[in-house]
């Protein structure tokens, strides 16, 4: 008879847990893509969201190399500028708790477009830049909007994509997701 109930009693907490709030807070996942074209971008939907009543955010990181830079000035002359190296991108998105379905998911699309580069490209302010990334790798991050915590972590390494000159594809490398 105490078998009987103990396993019971087992059996209703087990549902109790995985059908509250605190159950449903588990293993972040990402199914979509990142997009490696201008701008980067990272389209895709979040699971695992249940339990984050204030909401999350996303941010997406992406870095590579500027070539084949062309400056244009204000008369319309164009002259090659200089590759300058480096470029970082970053965009992020907020998505709050209005937006997280019962089921605990969150359509994502955060565009990575404001640029960094390291060194100047043209001979100064009055020509404006045209160039080429090659993009090298990115990386998204998922927070918890109230406490800030990383739940979820994604490196994506980039090539580019011989069926499509222009376009990389970004493979996911290396994950770790955090409760």
């Amino acid at each position: 008879m105490n078998r009987k109930f103990s396993t019971i009693l087992a059996v209703l907490l087990i549902l109790a847990l995985s059908t509250s709030t605190v159950g449903a807070a588990g293993a972040i996942k990402l199914s979509g893509s990142l997009g490696a074209s201008w701008p980067l971008h990272l389209d895709g939907t979040l699971y695992g969201l249940g339990g984050y009543t204030q909401g999350i955010y996303v941010t997406l990181e992406g870095f590579g190399q500027v070539m084949n830079v062309t400056c244009t000035n204000q008369g319309g002359k164009t002259a090659p500028g200089q590759n300058p190296g480096k470029i970082s991108v970053s965009g992020s998105q907020d998505i709050g708790s209005k937006a997280i379905t019962k089921r605990g998911t969150a359509d994502v699309l955060v565009l990575a477009d404001q640029t960094v580069v390291d060194i100047e490209v043209c001979a100064n302010g009055n020509w404006t830049a045209a160039y080429d990334v090659d993009w090298e790798f990115g990386i998204v991050q998922v927070f918890d909007t109230a406490s800030d915590a990383l739940l979820l972590w994604q490196h994506y390494t980039c090539d580019p994509d011989l069926n499509n000159p222009g376009h990389y594809l970004c493979t996911l490398d290396s994950e770790i997701s955090y409760h």
